[in-house]
């Protein structure tokens, strides 16, 4: 594994982070959620999430689907590259395949795995300047290969990218599934991300990613 971000839960902590960061982005605004007025620089490389899961298992959110708009996204997005900097890896607005969240979707897998693509085209369309990544959702082993080949019958060879996150896992790691996945994953020659993987999952995982994060 090439490298390792830690998780701030708290936009604060980055300006006295030593190591590399990695931040949602619910901890980047206000309580209230509004931007904030200033930003901190930051003094390490960091990575973003969309902060998907809480958005898609949100109670209070009547729409089930993202209430921030991609161009929203990529704006805000746009301004934490310029203001905070060294920004190294921005995901998706990905859909999860947690239970919980297709529940209050009422959509499939398939339906999400679909419109996380959509999220990759539409945001390179909109800010192709920025470090987007793409993520692979599933929740078989089986759904996150046809997600592969999803992406490519969509254009995209996920052997192409800098780094390819893989959601909707966190909280399998250590478990048979959870290796299966990210092992049959890394037969596709990708470099893969895991999110929110920890000592738990860690060990089992080092010889099949590149990255992972402590969120």
């Amino acid at each position: 594994m090439d490298s390792f971000l830690l998780g701030l839960p708290k936009l604060s902590m980055l300006a006295q982070a030593t190591v590399p960061a990695f931040l949602t982005r619910t901890a980047l605004l206000l309580p209230d959620g509004r931007q904030r007025l200033t930003l901190p620089r930051s003094p390490v490389d960091w990575g973003l999430d969309s902060g998907g899961f809480t958005e898609l298992s949100n109670k209070n959110n009547r729409q089930r689907c993202y209430r921030l708009r991609p161009a929203e996204y990529a704006a805000e997005v746009c301004r934490y590259a310029r203001e905070i900097g060294r920004l190294k890896v921005a995901f998706v607005q990905d859909w999860m395949c947690e239970d919980c969240v297709l529940r209050r979707t009422r959509r499939s897998i398939e339906e999400h795995q679909l419109l996380t693509i959509a999220s990759l085209i539409e945001l390179r369309s909109i800010a192709p300047g920025l470090p987007w990544a793409p993520v692979l959702q599933g929740w078989t082993p089986e759904d996150y290969e046809r997600h592969v080949a999803l992406y490519l019958a969509n254009g995209i060879d996920l052997r192409c990218e800098p780094l390819v996150g893989v959601g909707s896992i966190c909280r399998r790691q250590g478990t048979l599934v959870g290796v299966e996945i990210v092992r049959r994953l890394a037969r596709y020659d990708l470099r893969l991300h895991l999110f929110g993987y920890k000592r738990l999952g860690l060990v089992d995982a080092l010889p099949y990613a590149v990255s992972a994060d402590s969120m």
